[in-house]
């Protein structure tokens, strides 16, 4: 315990993300988080990311504005 990774820069490259949120009576327990780096985190956050009941990474899928035909004439 008591360890940390840091970037060069100093800033911790691992946060803890809540499953069950703080806002919704979330537990500050080990068994109700995360290791995750500050884009997954964010991603876990903001419904990208999930953990089904049997442990299982959901990712949210998105049609991305890419996913568009394009017709040369």
């Amino acid at each position: 315990m008591g360890k940390s990774r840091e970037t060069p820069s100093g800033d911790p490259e691992v946060e803890a993300a809540h499953i069950y949120p703080r806002s919704e009576n979330g537990a500050d327990d080990p068994r109700n988080g995360l290791a995750l780096c500050k884009l997954h985190h964010w991603a876990f956050d903001s419904g990208w990311l999930a953990v089904s009941d049997d442990y299982e990474i959901l990712v949210k899928d998105v049609p991305s504005e890419t996913d568009t035909t394009i017709s040369c004439s």
